[in-house]
């Protein structure tokens, strides 16, 4: 079983995204799939790990398509690995599934949603379940219940986001309050935020916690969806610390004066304030089977490592059956 040669996209050793035509033909092994990529989804990831020493192969990591043997529609993502296979690399017209992290599509989900849902998904699950403990006892999570507890989202309308939102949704967490551009306010409620608010008004600190001193309730919960201005992966100049999104964000919460009461997660290590968990898909994938962290080069390892991205302790992760369903991010054909 094979297919003819396709085009692809290609993060080279110099950090640059390409396209290269492809004349390997992949031949799936095991429980593998051969799959006919339909849609692939866009992430942040595709690039800056070439940051970490992740580089030369085909870029992309989330999919949707069609099972080549059996037809199925699927969806699903593959691990990250230093000079992977061609074939793992989701930007491309045929790649291989690796059996451990491939799902049927459910009925109602088109291509395009589910190429961009595994990664944010499980980087919300992860920041939900294992940074900030909380249990989901549908899913067998032990732990405190958050219903009825508000949280803050911020950078809403970023895939993570929007993954955030409804999921935070579903677990029980309310008033959901999230940042955003103005024009995206209204779709964010749709899918679950109880207030939004201009993240980039000058009082947006002031009146998020306004708004949460009107419900009478304590914000304890944080979620950074963006880390704008503190991203340990971004080689340019950065703001003054004060002034990122992580900083803040936990300016918002109640109880500054108890941090011990905080709960704050964010999508990526916020070395200088620890007190911000990092949560992140590696650790879901690895609870899928696949590597701890992408086989790369010990420098890869050691900058990963000290920057707090090492995880320090077991984790739950949930894999998506064969009919759940949701939306994440941004894809693209």
């Amino acid at each position: 079983m094979s297919q003819a040669p396709g085009t692809a996209i290609w993060l080279g050793d110099d950090g640059n995204l390409s396209q290269r035509r492809l004349s390997e033909t992949y031949t799936p092994t095991g429980s593998d799939t051969l799959v006919a990529v339909k849609y692939s989804g866009i992430n942040a990831a595709d690039k800056k790990h070439f940051l970490m020493g992740l580089h030369s192969f085909v870029a992309g990591y989330e999919f949707s398509g069609l099972a080549i043997v059996v037809g199925d529609a699927i969806f699903g993502m593959n691990r990250p690995q230093h000079q992977r296979p061609a074939s793992l690399g989701a930007h491309q017209d045929y790649a291989i599934a690796e059996a451990q992290a491939f799902f049927k599509i459910p009925e109602g989900m088109g291509f395009e949603h589910a190429a961009a849902m595994v990664l944010v998904s499980q980087t919300v699950l992860d920041g939900i379940l294992n940074c900030l403990k909380f249990g989901l006892p549908s899913a067998g999570v032990e732990g405190p219940d958050p219903t009825g507890q508000p949280v803050l989202i911020w950078g809403g309308a970023s895939g993570v986001g929007v993954a955030a939102i409804q999921i935070a949704k579903a677990v029980g967490f309310g008033p959901i309050l999230t940042t955003a551009s103005p024009q995206n306010h209204q779709a964010l409620c749709d899918i679950g935020a109880t207030q939004c608010f201009d993240y980039k008004s000058p009082t947006i600190v002031a009146d998020i916690r306004s708004a949460v001193e009107e419900t009478g309730m304590k914000l304890r919960v944080m979620f950074d969806a963006v880390v704008g201005g503190a991203d340990p992966l971004d080689p340019k100049e950065q703001p003054p610390f004060e002034e990122s999104t992580p900083v803040l964000a936990k300016s918002c919460c109640s109880d500054q004066d108890r941090p011990d009461n905080l709960k704050l997660t964010a999508v990526l290590p916020i070395v200088k304030d620890p007190s911000l968990q990092t949560c992140h898909v590696l650790e879901a994938i690895r609870c899928l089977g696949f590597h701890r962290w992408p086989a790369g080069p010990s420098s890869s390892r050691s900058s990963q490592e000290g920057n707090g991205m090492a995880p320090a302790r077991s984790r739950s992760t949930l894999a998506f059956s064969k009919s759940d369903c949701g939306s994440g991010g941004d894809s693209r054909h």
